[in-house]
């Protein structure tokens, strides 16, 4: 017996959007503190705002002492409660953009152009509409 389901495949994001997430991130970390040193920090925040997918994990804290996530593929983590007595902490951890869909990765996109807009950061908006509706 067998169950066959056909359905049309998501599209992923783009390279493109790729290329223009981060472009964009860089100028507001530019803007912020003069140099990219925060693009890492900025991207959590707007994964945030945009209302990316996340779950919470609880580790031992020596895991994020000895950079253990790292080596487990968790790159996108904010710490949201300490636990002294059990030493450990609770994370709230981000899909990365890597795993959106174009729909989720124009949400974030989206998030950032207002995000660079309020900071400051000059945004070319008809280019980067093209870039949006890239599939």
């Amino acid at each position: 017996k067998y169950d066959v389901e056909i359905r049309e495949i998501g599209s992923k994001r783009s390279l493109d959007q790729n290329a223009m997430l981060w472009g964009v991130i860089s100028e507001i970390s530019k803007k912020l503190y003069g140099d990219i040193s925060e693009k890492e920090d900025i991207y959590l925040q707007l994964l945030a705002m945009s209302g990316a997918k996340y779950e919470f994990i609880k580790v031992e804290k020596r895991v994020i002492e000895e950079k253990a996530l790292d080596k487990l593929g968790i790159r996108n983590y904010k710490v949201i409660k300490e636990n002294e007595e059990e030493n450990s902490v609770i994370l709230m951890v981000f899909y990365g953009s890597s795993t959106f869909n174009t729909k989720e990765m124009n949400q974030l996109i989206e998030t950032t152009l207002k995000y660079a807009s309020n900071c400051g950061v000059d945004v070319d908006e008809d280019y980067w509409e093209g870039v949006l509706n890239a599939k």
